[in-house]
């Protein structure tokens, strides 16, 4: 099955989505620290899914650990859970790992 890093994995789109991939034949790969979700979605992702989540606790964010889960195009590696690397979208991800955050605009809905 092809493999998806899905970052922010635990929060409520993402959890969703982590269920659709799967259903439509993909091995998830999720990512998230936890800043805005709860490690419970783990286990109710469990739950509804019936396998045990691929999960790692992090952010897109920290460049140090980023190449560990995303190696560089053509690199061999693997995670430590023996599990391969996830490699195709390593360009993007690390383009993103080593840009400044961006400041979301203001809400429309909010105003603020």
């Amino acid at each position: 099955m092809p493999k998806v890093l899905l970052t922010g994995a635990t929060g409520f789109i993402a959890s969703h989505t982590w269920l659709a991939l799967q259903d439509g034949g993909f091995d998830v790969v999720g990512l998230d620290d936890f800043s805005n979700s709860s490690p419970l979605v783990l286990d109710r992702l469990e739950r509804l899914s019936g396998r045990a989540p691929v999960f790692e606790r992090g952010s897109v964010g920290d460049g140090a650990a980023m190449p560990q889960l995303v190696p560089s195009p053509g690199a061999s590696s693997a995670r430590a859970s023996g599990e391969p690397s996830i490699s195709r979208s390593a360009p993007a991800a690390m383009a993103l790992a080593s840009s400044p955050p961006r400041r979301m605009p203001p809400s429309a809905t909010t105003g603020t």
